[in-house]
């Protein structure tokens, strides 16, 4: 009579207990795998979000913020510390668009038609006494239809050019600066920004020399 061989441990397969276990361990895997996913998805939405919000403000003229409420009197300048018309403006700010150098810096803004359709406007920013067509100039904003400057005086009133008109004899103060600088729409004057200069408008009194010093 011919015996049987009892099957060994290698010939058998998963029982179910080894089978269900192996499906466990499986769908914790995919979940903690599914999970991982999804936080890249949204860490990945957000940084696209924060990229659109970037521009957005770019766009939007955000980036001359802090270029134009940070206006100064330059110590060694005697002229306007800042002259404008509703097409561009220059002046003299402690933070420049471009970020590089400390101090003082003056600087040249400049709105320009944009040939897309629809049409656009283009803000050109430069250096102080430098070319629009040298590679210092760049655009830092882009606005839909066609954009003009502004001025507010400490008055309130809002004004097409700086300095304004005169208000005395003298004629229009060179010595002050506006309160805020405005970017409307031409035609209807809808406020697209509106940038508040923080300092003092008037030019600082210069410093008194010492009674000992004579000359």
């Amino acid at each position: 009579m011919r015996s049987r061989r009892l099957p060994s441990l290698r010939e058998r397969g998963l029982t179910l207990v080894e089978l269900l276990v192996s499906i466990v361990i499986l769908g914790f895997v995919m979940t903690l795998v599914s999970q991982a996913v999804f936080q890249v998805a949204r860490v990945t939405r957000a940084a696209e979000d924060t990229t659109r919000g970037l521009a957005g403000r770019w766009a939007g003229g955000w980036s001359l913020q802090a270029m134009l409420t940070n206006l100064v009197f330059p110590a060694e300048e005697t002229g306007a510390g800042l002259e404008g018309t509703s097409q561009r403006l220059s002046g003299y700010t402690t933070t420049p668009l471009d970020g590089r150098g400390l101090g003082v810096q003056g600087f040249e803004l400049e709105l320009r038609p944009t040939d897309t359709v629809p049409p656009g406007t283009e803000a050109w920013a430069r250096a102080r006494g430098s070319a629009f067509d040298t590679p210092a100039a760049q655009v830092v904003a882009r606005f839909a239809g066609k954009i003009e400057f502004g001025y507010v005086d400490r008055a309130g009133e809002a004004l097409a050019a700086w300095p304004g008109p005169a208000r005395n004899a003298r004629g229009p103060d060179p010595q002050e600066l506006p309160s805020a600088i405005t970017l409307r729409e031409a035609g209807s004057g809808r406020l697209v920004k509106w940038f508040a200069f923080q300092g003092e408008t008037t030019r600082p009194l210069p410093r008194g020399k010492p009674f000992w010093e004579t000359s």
